[in-house]
Formats: C-alpha cells, structure tokens, sequence
C-alpha cells in the first residue's frame, strides 16, 4: 500500500509541474535512483538477477528488507517523477524480496519446520502482483509458468486472496484506474459494459457503404 500510494502521490505532484519545473523535478528523482544505486545496484532495471538470489536464500534477512525498501522508494521516485519504466517488474521484486523476509524470519522463529525459502519468494511475488495490479488469477497462472510446478498454488491463492482483500480494503481504486484518472482517461466501468449489452452490431454499422463488383478491371 506504501508502494501504490507514493507512487500515486507523487506522480500527482509532478504532474501538477510545467516546462523546466518538470524537467528538474525529474532529472532530481533520476538522481536520487542513482545514488541508491551506487550502493546498491540490485534496485536498478528489471532486477531479475536479485529475484534470483532471492528465490535461492542467497541475501540475509537485513539485506533483504533493504532492497524491499529501496525497491519501493526508488520505483515511486522514479514512476511518479515521469522518467521511464513500469510497475510490472518492481511489483514482482519487492513480493520476492518480502517473502524471502518472511522465509528467514520463519526459519529464525521455527527452526527446522520451515519449507524450501525459494517457495516463500515465490508466493510473495504472486501476493504483490495480486495486490499491486488487482490481477489475482493472472498471478497464480505467471507462478506456474516460472515454476512448472503445483505444489505451492494452494498457498498462493490463500497469499493472493489475502493480500487482494488487505489492497481493496486500504485502497479501494486499482492503480491502473487511478493512473488513468490522472491523465484525464475514462476506463469503462461495469455500468457502461451492461450498457454495451443493449446496444446491437447492426445499431453500430453504417449500411450504406459503397462496393465494388467482383468482375472490376484494374
């Protein structure tokens, strides 16, 4: 909800900026991405590399709440001051980095009772993106398709359900929506779609359209 709000925010707020105001505010949030990345490189681009590690129990439990935290800050930064990239891919990297979190703090509060870590980072992953992107079934049908596996599916519809109810609750609007709305964009919601119902093909085409025989010359 962190990551939704601020992103949102400040994206409201860079919006509201023009000509050179605009242009400083974002070379300002490229630089702030910057200087985390200096230190820690893992929150530049798509970060699969770190999704890996993640997935694997390479990064302690400090560490992983780090890249969890600079991840948020410095996608909100980045998205909500205008310079390029998407939500897709940080969503995914801030769900492994916090269900590696919980993979550690489990074994920490439950030695020798805990599943493989890697299922952990994997259900985060499918949590985030349900929460984030409000696509729950999309998710469960992404962590199959890494996986090729079944076994954790039970428990990330249960982590998907979980965290979508949390999501609604908190912030009812989907990010998509809300980005729209500031753009000045209308997506239909589920009263315009019962209106489509109404309305036929034929009250939408124009009959009187000019043809050509099919024996024309050229």
């Amino acid at each position: 909800m962190a990551f939704i709000k601020g992103l949102i925010y400040l994206r409201a707020r860079w919006k509201r900026l023009r000509g050179l105001r605009g242009v400083i505010a974002t070379g300002l949030g490229g630089l702030f991405v910057g200087v985390i990345g200096i230190w820690f490189p893992e929150v530049f681009a798509v970060g699969y590399p770190a999704v890996s590690k993640a997935l694997t129990h390479s990064y302690t439990l400090p560490f992983l709440l780090c890249l969890l935290v600079l991840k948020l800050i410095a996608t909100a930064v980045s998205y909500g001051t205008g310079s390029l990239g998407g939500i897709f891919a940080p969503t995914l990297f801030m769900g492994a980095m916090a269900g590696g979190a919980v993979a550690s703090l489990a074994e920490l509060a439950f030695p020798g009772f805990v599943a493989h870590p890697g299922g952990y980072a994997l259900v985060g992953m499918g949590a985030a993106f349900a929460a984030v992107i409000r696509a729950p079934l999309t998710s469960v049908l992404i962590i199959f398709e890494l996986t090729q596996d079944y076994h954790i599916i039970l428990a990330l519809m249960v982590a998907n359900a979980i965290s979508l109810a949390l999501a609604r609750y908190w912030h009812p609007e989907p990010i998509y929506s809300a980005l729209s709305s500031q753009d000045g964009v209308a997506l239909p919601d589920y009263e315009t779609e019962h209106l489509l119902h109404e309305i036929h093909v034929s009250d939408a085409m124009i009959g009187n359209v000019v043809t050509l025989p099919e024996d024309i010359t050229i």
